[in-house]
Order: C-alpha cells, then sequence, then structure tokens
C-alpha cells in the first residue's frame, strides 16, 4: 500500500504512527493525524469522524500442536488460556464472546500483542482467541488454528478520518491505495 502510495504521489511525506486503537483515534479526533486504521470502537464516534470498514478478521482459537483439539469450546474450559488484552477493543471482543458462552477460562496470562501470543501458544504455555490476521499467520507458526465454526465472531478493521477532510486529494489517494490491498 505504502508502495503504491509512493508510486502516484511521491511528494506526500508519510508518518506512520503506531499506536493502540483508543490512543490513533484520539489523534485524528484532535487532528494531530490525518487517518489511522484501527480496531472498529465499541462506541458511537464523534459526528466530526468518518469510519469506512477495511476488512473484517475472524477470531480462531490457537493451540499448541501436540495439544488433543476436540470442541473449541470445550478446550477453553480445559486449557490455561492467554488472553487478547481485554482493555484493548480486539480483546473486549474476546470478552463478550466468553460471556455469551458462559465460559470462565483459567488465565494464565494477559497481553495485546498477537505474535506474542502466538509464541507462548508455541510454547505451550496455553490456547488463546485471536484474530486470524497479520504477521503471525504468514510467518506460518507451529500451532494449530481451530476454526470457531459457527460461533465465529470477527474484528473489524476499519479507516477513521475526520469527515470535513475526507475529500481532500491525498486522503482520497491514501482511502484507495488502502482499499486496493485489502
Amino acid at each position: 500500500m505504502l508502495l503504491k502510495l509512493r508510486e502516484q504521489a511521491p511528494g506526500i511525506e508519510t508518518k506512520l504512527v503506531p499506536g493502540v486503537s483508543l490512543d490513533l483515534l484520539n489523534q485524528v479526533d484532535s487532528g494531530e493525524i490525518d487517518l489511522a486504521i484501527i480496531i472498529r470502537p465499541p462506541f458511537q464516534l464523534p459526528k466530526e469522524l468518518e469510519l469506512e470498514l477495511v476488512r473484517s478478521e475472524p477470531f480462531v482459537l490457537v493451540a499448541p500442536t501436540d495439544m488433543d483439539a476436540n470442541e473449541p469450546l470445550k478446550m477453553l474450559t480445559e486449557y490455561p488460556f492467554i488472553r487478547y488484552d481485554r482493555s484493548s477493543f480486539g480483546g473486549r471482543l474476546v470478552t463478550q464472546f466468553m460471556r455469551r458462552q458462559h465460559i470462565q477460562p483459567r488465565q494464565v496470562l494477559e497481553l495485546d500483542e498477537l505474535d506474542a501470543i502466538v509464541k507462548m501458544v508455541e510454547s505451550g504455555l496455553g490456547i488463546a482467541l485471536i484474530p486470524e490476521a497479520g504477521l503471525w499467520v504468514e510467518n506460518k507458526p507451529r500451532v494449530q488454528i481451530i476454526d470457531l465454526g459457527d460461533k465465529v465472531f470477527h474484528r473489524d478493521l476499519v479507516l477513521i478520518s475526520r469527515y470535513g477532510s475526507r475529500q481532500s486529494p491525498p486522503q482520497k489517494l491514501f482511502r484507495e491505495c488502502v482499499m486496493e490491498q485489502v
């Protein structure tokens, strides 16, 4: 996406700002940054902000390769659980799923970094519910990836911008480059 943007507009100076979704949302809202790709917030946005769906990512259960992979919901009650940080937007989705399924896992660790969660699972520390997206999928980890079947839930990645500036040529171009890559 960045290569495409540079090809189409070599004069645009791009700065990538890493951060958690809530912080990035606040930076767009305050005008500190123009756009952000974040996890869909679990609340209504201010009227000045526009949200556009980029991609929907399914959650999967990841487990060590030597673990008996029976029913995913049963596994969540039987094995140690590595929790996707419940203060993050994605982690809140896991918490809501657990509540709907009436599951209280035996939590051993909580963190917000998907690659680190997968490494913990690979090492045999436990199982985890995480979105099937990102570098961990591309790196072919040594874990079982178990589909949740009809219980699957998703995390939406969205592009956030200020409503008044969404038609500016640089933002339109960026939006086009993002949408071409999904």
